[in-house]
């Protein structure tokens, strides 16, 4: 946990709160495993825009074609590389947290948000271990077809990424989830009991 992460969450949350784990995610470049995949596409894909737009410069100076490949120049710059740059900076201002009543992801800077899972909505929860003790968790219902990371969002929408000491965030979302999960079929049973 970085030295900001009790501000930045105190400032989003307006109250100091009794946390049961707080961390934020490593900085810097990170590789995931779908770069496997996704990193070969994007140079193809920017080598492509790159020679379409050298032909219809050079052979015709600008044009509506010229003009239309230069949006997707950008675009493969932007999935090549400038993807990149977005994930480190959305995880350098990104803090996260868990209490007695949900998960919390906190994001100030360019986009800032806060995002509040309930501890009733957390499952399923998976967790993705580094050989190193780093990892990251997957919480939520997610939309079919979509794993919560994407070219257009790398960090995904709820998830804990590339947390140090990821077994003390897993054991903490865990543990909520599971009392949520006792009240509820404990007030389940409760009824049919009386019923």
């Amino acid at each position: 946990m970085d030295a900001s992460t009790p501000s930045r969450l105190a400032a989003a949350l307006g109250r100091e709160r009794a946390f049961r784990w707080t961390g934020s995610p490593a900085t810097g470049v990170l590789f995931r495993t779908s770069d496997l995949y996704i990193v070969p596409f994007t140079f193809v894909w920017a080598g492509f825009t790159f020679y379409w737009e050298f032909l219809t410069v050079s052979r015709g100076g600008f044009s509506f074609a010229s003009l239309w490949g230069a949006a997707f120049v950008l675009m493969g710059l932007y999935i090549t590389a400038g993807r990149f740059v977005v994930d480190c900076y959305q995880r350098a201002h990104t803090a996260y947290a868990v209490d007695d009543r949900a998960a919390y992801i906190v994001r100030d800077g360019l986009w800032p948000c806060t995002i509040t899972v309930p501890a009733a909505a957390l499952a399923p929860i998976e967790l993705r271990r580094r050989s190193d003790g780093s990892g990251t968790i997957i919480f939520g219902p997610r939309p079919a077809g979509r794993a919560g990371a994407s070219v257009w969002n790398p960090a995904g929408d709820t998830a804990f990424q590339a947390v140090r000491r990821v077994d003390d965030a897993y054991r903490a979302l865990l543990d909520i989830a599971g009392r949520e999960q006792a009240a509820a079929t404990a007030s389940v049973s409760d009824t049919s009991w009386r019923a």
